[in-house]
């Protein structure tokens, strides 16, 4: 850059890896969609020659509304272990955690890589568009059942404001405290 820093990679061409791009908070779906294309694009391209068989994108550690992603890259090629697994036996192993999803493993260079493909629109015709309009619903007291909802809810983030603090304390951020 112009500092004078460089990035040293800790992959080589011909390298597989896994890629995780993270949103820091604000950053829409689109556009994190948008920034792991052009990543994994970037990383199978010739000049750099590697190929990416696991691709994680999501919300996996965020801060209060902060703009941008983060992207981290693992080779997995490396014949470092933790207690004897391998990282893909790691990144592949079962887990009940709600926010890691099992990547697809895309490991077939002759074929497209699925989410890279297209989807075509899905087109409805006029007749079953009018057909499928939303009919109205209309509730009694409707501001008064809201307001209710709205203080019950307040109320309970209040009761536990002390818990909150301690875990957002326990991940680092501060920020909902």
């Amino acid at each position: 850059d112009e500092d004078g820093h460089t990035v040293l990679p800790l992959f080589e061409k011909g390298d597989d890896l896994a890629v995780l791009v993270n949103n820091l908070g604000g950053t829409s779906n689109f556009e994190l969609s948008i920034l792991a294309g052009d990543v994994v694009s970037y990383l199978e391209s010739s000049s750099v020659g590697c190929s990416v068989s696991r691709l994680y994108v999501g919300d996996f550690m965020t801060s209060f509304d902060m703009k941008g992603a983060s992207v981290s890259i693992l080779p997995l090629n490396s014949k470092m272990t933790v207690e004897e697994q391998s990282f893909e036996a790691l990144l592949d192993a079962p887990t009940d955690a709600p926010a890691w999803a099992k990547a697809d493993v895309w490991m077939n260079a002759s074929s497209s890589r699925p989410s890279a493909e297209e989807i075509p629109e899905v087109e409805m015709d006029e007749e079953k568009q009018s057909a499928s309009q939303l009919q109205s619903v209309s509730i009694s007291d409707i501001s008064t059942k809201a307001e209710s909802c709205l203080r019950a809810a307040a109320n309970a983030l209040l009761e536990s404001e002390p818990l909150l603090t301690e875990y957002d304390t326990i991940v680092g951020d501060g920020d909902c405290g």
